[in-house]
């Protein structure tokens, strides 16, 4: 839970998790045995609750606050279903997402997000 958490938010500063660890002075291969599995430190958690404004239990998942953006269910999903008919790149990435984890997914999102901001730059 922590892993995906933590995806999450560096999505919403628009930033790599490697970029957010290294300006809280953690190293790339601490990051990579985070997207292994392992929790980080105590220490570590603190500096990542921290920068981010949140409680540790909210990172390691124990604890939510309410969202800051309401998602409403499309009624028949009439959008989706147009997008796959016609749009060749939008069937290239959900046909991609087939068994992709939930991580995989996120870590996706990011990077477009990411690159979205760029080119709005």
């Amino acid at each position: 839970m922590f892993w995906i958490n933590y995806l999450l938010l560096c999505g919403q500063v628009n930033k790599a998790p490697t970029t957010v660890a290294s300006e809280l002075g953690i190293t790339s291969g601490t990051v990579t045995g985070w997207k292994r599995g392992v929790l980080p430190s105590k220490r570590n958690l603190d500096k990542i609750a921290d920068y981010f404004d949140i409680p540790v239990e909210e990172l390691l998942g124990t604890k939510v606050s309410s969202p800051d953006v309401e998602y409403t269910e499309p009624d028949d999903g009439f959008a989706i279903r147009e997008d796959l008919r016609n749009n060749y790149a939008f069937r290239v990435l959900y046909d991609t997402l087939d068994g992709a984890t939930d991580a995989d997914m996120l870590e996706a999102a990011a990077n477009i997000a990411r690159r979205k901001e760029e080119r709005n730059k």
